[in-house]
Order: C-alpha cells, then structure tokens, then sequence
C-alpha cells in the first residue's frame, strides 16, 4: 500500500464495501454521479446514497476529500497503475516484428483475446513479459488499472485458474453470497486491466475457455493475452504464431566473405553470443566458428531455450563439436542451471510435456508424418498416414505442425526427430510408413511424366521441386528395399527433373545408387534380373547424362547396351529403353564422330516412330537437324528441325521446342538471317525462363551472345557470355560445355582490341576444353589463340595454333573447318606467301557458295580484299573491303580493323580520294553471293 507511513494518522471508521469501493474509485476518475449511475446501472439516489456512506466512513464531506484520503490510506493508487510484471536478470534480445505486430493486435479495439502459440522453448513467456511491460510504460490511459502477469503453471486444474487471477491482482475473496468467481466478476466490471496468462497449455478444456469467455464478457476493458502451446479454442481469440528468432540463411560449412558483424543483426546470433559470454567470458564469434554456431541456430531454428542451451555447452566444448552433438542427439540440449524451471532444463523435457498434451491418435499420427522432409500436403498426410484434415488442424493449434501461406505443412526439424524416434521404437508401423511414403511419391512422378512431356511441363516442375526432398527420399527407400517397380515410375520424372535444372551432381548421386542396386539384384535373382534389366539400362544413360567424363559417360552407355543386348527388344519396356540409349548414345558422339551420332540418332528415330512415342520422335529429329547443320546439309537441317518443331507443338513439349528453337536459330543465324536468329535465340530463352531450366539456360546464354557477336553487338555479346559463365559457376557445372563461354567471351573481348584479356580466356577455354575431350572447342580455342598471335604479328605462333585447329576441326566440323584456313591466308598475306594464301581462299569459297553460309562468306571478303591489296590491285581491295563492312560484324569489329583495314587504307592512299569514293560505292552495292562467285573466278586466274 502507498503511504503506509501516514496510516496511524488516519483510518477507516468502517470498512469499505466492494461497490463503495468501485463507485469510489469511479469518483478518482473525475466521473460525475450521474455518468457513475449509468455505468454501474444504479440509481441516481443510490450513488448519492453511496457518496455520503463513503463521505462518513472517511471522515470527510466532499469527493475530492474522499479521493485524497482513499490515497491516505492507500485504497487508490497515488500515481500509475500497478503491475506484477516479473523482473528479467537479462536483456530482452530483437523480436522488433514480433513486438510491433503483438503490441498492435492488443491495443486493437477489436482484439480482447490474444494467443502467443508456439513450441515449448520458443520464447512466448519472454515475448509476453516485454509486451506487456511496453504496454505499462506506454498505454496507461488503455490499462489504468494496470497490467499483470498470471502464471499458471503451479495451477493444476481449470478450477484454480480463478484463485491464481485473484493472488496476481491481490484481490482478496470476502465472505458473502457470491461465489469467488462472481466476486473477481464484480471487481473486475469496471476496470482496465491487462491480464497476461502464462502457460495455459495444460488447462484447455472447456470450463477454462468458458471463464475466459466470461471474464470479457464481465469486464468490457479488461483485455487477456495468453501463452499456450496451443490455441484454447474460444470463439473470441486471436492467435499470433510465435516462431523462432532471425537465423542466416547461409548453410553451415559455407565461406564467408561478409564481416562477422554483419550476422550480428541476426537475433539468433546475439543470443548465442549473450549466452556464451555469460558461460564463457570473453568468448568472441570468429570467421572460423561462426559456420557452426550459424549452423546450431538452424538446427535449433532460431528456438531460444535452444540456443541457450547450446551455448551453455561452451564451457566445456567448441561450437563445432556442440553442433555434431545436437545433430546426434536432442538429448544433449540439457542444462543443470538451477535458474531455469526443471521443465525447461533440456529439450526433451519440453517436448515431453507436450507430447503428453496430445491425444492417441495424434502420437500415431505425428509418428508417421515423421517420414515427411520438408513439409507435405494434406493429400500426402492422407494418402501416407490416413491423416485427417481434422488431426492436421488440431497438431497445427497444439504447435507440433505449422501450416504455410502455399497450404504445406511443416514440423520442427526437432519435434521431427522427438517423433521420429517414438516412430522407430515400432519397426513395423516404421516400415509401413516408410514403404507408404515411397509409393506416393514415385506414383507422383508417374504422374507427371506426360506433363514433363507435354503442355504442362512448367506446373510439373514447380510441383516437383516442391517436393524434391520428399521425393529423394522415397526414392531412396524404393533404392534400399528393391522396389524395380517403384523405380521404374519415378525414373524419367525424377531425372528429367535434375537435367532441366542443371542439378547433375544429384542426378548422377541417385542413379548410381540405383545401378548399384540393380548389380546386386542380378546376381542372385534370374527372374529378377529379367525384369530388372530395361530399368537398369535406362539409369545407366540417364547416369550417363549426369557424368561430366566423358569417358565415364561413354563406359556408362556401352554397359547400357550391353544390358539391352542380354535380351530381344520383345515388350515396350525393352524397346523404350533403347530408344533413350540409342539417343544417349547419339548426343554423346556427337562432339567427335558426327557419322557414327547420326546413326544411332536414326535408329532412336525409327524405334520411336514405331512405339508411336512422338516426344522422342520429336527429339530424335532435332538433334539429326543439329547433325545436318554442323556437316553443311543446311537446307535437311532446316526440314529436319521444322519437322521436329511441328511435333513439338502438336504435343505441347516446351522444352523441346526450346531446344529445337535453338538449333533453329543457329542454323539461320549462319545463313545470315541474323535478326531471325536473334529473335529464334529469344523466344528459346523465354520458355527455358518459365520452365526455370537454368542448365540449359546458361547454354542458351553463350550461343545467344554468339549470335549477337555475329551482328557486331560485341559488348551485348559479352555480358550474356559472362551470364553464361556465372551461372555455370553457381551450378558448379564443369563438363564439357564449360569451355565455350569462355570462347564466346574472348571472341567478343578479341573484337572490342582487348587482345590480353581475350587471350586468357582463350587459354582456359583451350585447357577446359582438353580436360574434357571435346575436339569442337579445342579447334575453335586454337583458333581464337590464332587470331590473336595474328593481330599481334607473331605469324609463327599463328600459323602453329591454325594448321592445328584445322586438324582438329575438319574431322568433326565441317562449317567451322574454313575458318583456320581463312585466316591462315592472312598469315600468308603477311608473309608473302600469296600463292598460298590464294589456294586457301579457293579452298573455302566453293563450300561457302554451294552451301550459302554467310557467315563464312563475309569471312572470306575482307581476307581478299588484303590479298588484293598485296598482289596490288588497291581499288578491288576497297571495293570489297567496303562490301565486308557493311555486315558490322565485321564493319564494328576493332580486330579487322586492325588486322585488314589499317593495311587496305595504307595501300590506298596513293588513290585519289574520288577514285577511293568510287570503289567504296560499289562495294556498298554489291552482292555478297555474287562477288563470290567472280571472286572465285578472278582468284583461279590469277
């Protein structure tokens, strides 16, 4: 009581009654008799009435006396309004959001009942607590009676809940008619309390949510915030999920590049620290253990009885081995700090407790979702567990699931292995849910192989990757209990899958574990093997697929065959294995041995056609489009891909018309329809976009960036190569076409006269290359390496790294193959070897002009126009050195310039400038196929 010192001064000549002590606070407020009348639902007579026996009891004769006195006394609080809040021996750490939203929710005229829910541990006492003391300071005006903490964790029934309300607001019962219950009804009519009940868990039922209900009901400006681990289903609450604290997003075992102060923002992070300084002074988070205490804050997630505990450790053990030991074991996040309540001592004790708050069926039922990895839908919950919408909802109001915005379904990583282990104790429920799990999620990817295949390959992908961790997982089961079946349904998906996103690593993980699988079935089983085998031959391309070695990939695909070769191609299932093999087969010669791809293409071709399996039809097609075009059988390769296209469409397959949009725009792109190809090179690009196909995104990049290198957009060219090499990079892709950004790259650094950067990508280009036996990149490499020997005059070097990209090129690439030779003529210009460099020019004009490739072609011209230069004929040398500028791959190109251009000027500066004018004229109106063709002519005559 306030100024108890003054009380032997003053004193009551009788006691107040409990309506004259709630008609004398009401006088405190300033409130007339008239306004106290009506809100108490009196009389005007009774509270005048009221107001004498007060006057008389004081001893005083006017309110402002009786106020005055009361506070005397101590019957009034003198100043703010009281509270119980419990002191904290440590600082209160972030929770900025959570506070902000808490705080608005409850001072919302709407809100009377708010619910913290959340996991044992997760820190709602401590959210509640500095809620409530922010509201003390800073809403006096909203709770002027005051705030006070209830804690209901002594109370051992509903029954109670009422004499632990009454001790926290020290609200003594008195004897008379009313029950205790309608006394704290009375006394708490007229006030503006703010009541925070603590741990209300164990008292959910429906006499305690109907006292709740009856206490708003009692008192209009009381408002109740509750921490339960969950919600007490009464129709007026509010519930505020109450989730872990901030925790990077980075994974543990990750390099950091950004300061450690800069994770001290994260909530998680500073309690670790407080902790550990407290058991460990002097304790500092360094770049060498912040990848583990980051690590422990995401095992725990963010859940702050965790982390304490973790840190606790820190007496005795390093951050590193603190993480092994809560990834072995929940039962190592214990502590025997006699400040912490017994409940609360380890993680299990917590869990424990609600465990026990759950019924049967909801241990049966969290046992088996346990299964689940990253969260599940209630489909699956059904399908897996014979789980009821219903149970979902009533473990999501208890805290052991949460529910997201898309509609999934989650546990704590650490109430997963709590239940898991109650799983484990009954190996046959344990076995059925793990084999129930498996055969979901196989038949999902069954599912959606038409999908994958057909117009809905975008939904597939998003679906699966919604799900990829649950579905590694059966596939990994289906793997280690045999299941050929399981696997079989899952194959093409789940593979598909990994291709489409550039995840080889994975891919290639999962198909050896199920080739292992397989080789150790067929050698105890000969009916098993039989049934095995097509299965088996399909891991082992798609295995092939995944392989970055190129010879491990090519021993893959003949073991493949081999498999197949055991039996005749009777079923379907036999002949659709060696359609994907034969195709395997094809894509993996077709970086060296463009007859031998061709034909397995061929045989993939007519297999499918005769299964009627138009996706791979479609495939087999534009890959021998691809074939036609890099062998100079421009005008089939044009058939070829239109063909597949139609297919495509007709079947609604995105990605392979993505693909044979590709090959489409590369072909035209040499023909010289560049604004086509770039327009072919976009609309490729988009649908891989959609389909979040990032792999063959990367690819699509750098052939892009080719095509704008051909328009002379060298700088365009060379930011969509890099994109190229940044996305490789973050794929952690190093397989064979990891060389070619790095060609594109220093090809438009080459034409920009950015000689020395454009080298070093050329040699790491020459080195990738080389590692991965790919003869396509290694010749084009060389001749990069070429160019620029040649424009820095070392013609010996030149000549080297040309004579061998030809070599190289002219037994796989019969497009790319003229280049070499054409700038070799340069070389020979140089020199004065010009009988030679004529006889190279002639060797690649013929092809250039039956074939119509352009790109060749203005290749070819400002090479004769040096060679016209040097055998003298100046005037023919502007002519056509105009022509080739007007294609600003070469016109923009600072390479040419310098390597033709520079000389073609110098030598023409004995013309006269009208003579200049003239020559440059008829260049610009010329013909390209025609000045071949007399090219052709003029230089056999010569």
């Amino acid at each position: 009581m306030n100024n108890s010192s003054r009380k032997s001064d003053v004193y009551l000549t009788q006691p107040l009654t409990q309506r004259e002590n709630e008609i004398l606070s009401l006088f405190a407020t300033g409130k007339s008799n008239r306004a106290i009348a009506d809100q108490l639902s009196l009389a005007l007579s009774t509270v005048k009435w009221y107001a004498r026996q007060i006057y008389t009891k004081l001893g005083v004769n006017s309110r402002d006396g009786a106020v005055s006195q009361a506070k005397e006394l101590g019957l009034l609080e003198s100043d703010i309004p009281r509270h119980n809040l419990p002191s904290q021996t440590t600082p209160f750490i972030g929770r900025d959001r959570e506070l902000a939203e808490i705080q608005r929710l409850i001072t919302d005229p709407k809100c009377r009942l708010l619910i913290l829910t959340g996991l044992g541990g997760i820190g709602k006492t401590r959210l509640s607590i500095e809620t409530a003391s922010n509201l003390y300071k800073k809403e006096r005006s909203l709770f002027q009676d005051g705030v006070y903490f209830v804690s209901l964790t002594p109370v051992v029934d509903s029954s109670s809940i009422v004499t632990a309300i009454a001790e926290a607001l020290r609200f003594s019962f008195y004897e008379g008619k009313e029950s205790a219950r309608q006394q704290l009804f009375d006394y708490l009519r007229q006030k503006k309390f703010l009541l925070v009940l603590d741990n209300f868990e164990h008292l959910i039922n429906e006499e305690s949510t109907c006292l709740i209900h009856d206490i708003l009901s009692a008192s209009l400006e009381t408002k109740i915030l509750v921490t339960s681990r969950e919600r007490i289903n009464a129709l007026e609450e509010q519930i505020f999920p109450v989730s872990g604290m901030s925790v990077p997003e980075v994974g543990t075992g990750e390099t950091w590049q950004e300061p450690v102060e800069d994770f001290n923002t994260y909530e998680s992070i500073q309690l670790f620290q407080q902790t550990a300084q407290r058991v460990r002074p002097g304790f500092q988070i360094t770049n060498n253990n912040l990848p583990s205490i980051v690590g422990i804050c995401r095992t725990v997630d963010g859940m702050p009885l965790g982390i304490e505990l973790a840190a606790s450790w820190l007496e005795a053990l390093e951050p590193d081995a603190i993480l092994t030991e809560i990834k072995r074991s929940i039962d190592f996040l214990e502590t025997d700090m006699y400040t912490l309540p017994e409940r609360q001592r380890s993680l299990r004790a917590v869990f424990d407790t609600s465990w026990n708050l759950l019924k049967e069926g909801e241990r049966v039922a969290i046992q088996t979702l346990t299964v689940f990895h990253d969260g599940f839908t209630h489909l699956g919950a059904s399908q897996v567990g014979n789980v009821t919408l219903k149970t979902l909802s009533s473990l999501v109001s208890k805290s052991w699931l949460q529910r997201g915005s898309d509609g999934r379904f989650h546990i704590h990583d650490l109430l997963r292995k709590y239940a898991n282990k109650q799983l484990q104790e009954n190996a046959k429920e344990c076995q059925r849910s793990h084999s129930e799990h498996s055969v979901f999620y196989c038949d999902l990817l069954y599912d959606r192989k038409i999908d994958l295949q057909g117009s809905h390959q975008q939904q597939a992908l998003v679906e699966i990757e919604c799900e990829i961790e649950n579905i590694q997982a059966a596939w990994k089961w289906a793997v280690i209990t045999g299941r050929i079946d399981l696997i079989e349904r899952a194959l093409y998906s789940l593979c598909a899958f990994y291709d489409v996103h550039g995840r080889f690593e994975d891919g290639e993980a999962m198909c050896r574990m199920a080739s292992e699988k397989f080789s150790e079935i067929s050698s105890r089983d000969q009916d098993e093997r039989i049934y095995c085998l097509p299965v088996w031959a399909r891991v082992l391309a798609w295995q092939s697929r995944f392989t970055q070695d190129v010879e491990i990939s090519k021993e893959l695909l003949h073991k493949s065959q081999d498999i197949l070769n055991c039996v005749e191609l009777t079923d379907d299932r036999h002949k659709e294995a060696q359609v994907l093999t034969w195709y395997s087969l094809g894509r993996h010669f077709s970086w060296n041995d463009r007859q031998k791809a061709k034909g397995y293409f061929l045989k993939s071709l007519e297999l499918s056609q005769d299964l009627g399996d138009k996706w791979s039809e479609a495939r087999s097609l534009s890959d021998l489009g691809w074939v036609a075009w890099v062998t100079g059988a421009f005008d089939e390769a044009e058939m070829l891909l239109n063909n597949s296209l139609k297919i495509q469409e007709e079947i609604g397959d995105q990605r392979g018309a993505a693909d044979s949009l590709n090959m489409m725009a590369v072909l035209v792109k040499h023909l010289g329809r560049l604004e086509e190809a770039q327009r072919l090179h976009l609309e490729s690009l988009a649908i891989l976009e959609k389909l979040g196909a990032k792999f063959e995104i990367a690819v699509r990049l750098y052939v892009l960036a080719n095509a704008m290198i051909m328009d002379g957009k060298f700088d365009e060219g060379l930011q969509y190569a890099r994109q190229s090499l940044r996305d490789y990079n973050d794929l952690g892709y190093d397989g064979p076409y990891k060389a070619k950004p790095y060609i594109v790259i220093a090809e438009a650094l080459m034409h920009l006269s950015r000689y020395s950067q454009s080298r070093t990508h050329a040699q790491e280009a020459l080195k990738l290359s080389r590692d991965n036996e790919n003869p396509q990149d290694v010749g084009v490499s060389l001749l990069m390496l070429g160019n620029l020997a040649l424009v820095e005059k070392s013609y010996a070097e030149a000549e080297k790294h040309l004579q061998e990209s030809y070599s190289v090129l002219k037994e796989i690439e019969q497009n790319m193959c003229a280049i070499p030779l054409i700038v070799l003529s340069y070389v020979e210009t140089y020199l004065g070897l010009t009988r030679e460099a004529q006889g190279h020019l002639l060797q690649t004009l013929e092809p250039a002009s039956d074939s119509k490739h352009f790109f060749n072609a203005i290749q070819i011209i400002p090479a004769a126009a040096l060679l016209a230069a040097g055998l003298d004929d100046v005037e023919w040398a502007v002519e056509l050195y105009a022509l080739a500028c007007r294609y600003p791959y070469v016109g923009k190109s600072h390479w040419y310039d310098d390597i033709a251009g520079k000389e073609i000027n110098k030598a023409a500066l004995d013309l006269s400038p009208d003579v200049i004018k003239a020559a440059q004229a008829r260049g610009d109106s010329l013909d390209i196929w025609d000045s071949i063709e007399q090219l052709t002519a003029k230089l056999a005559e010569v």
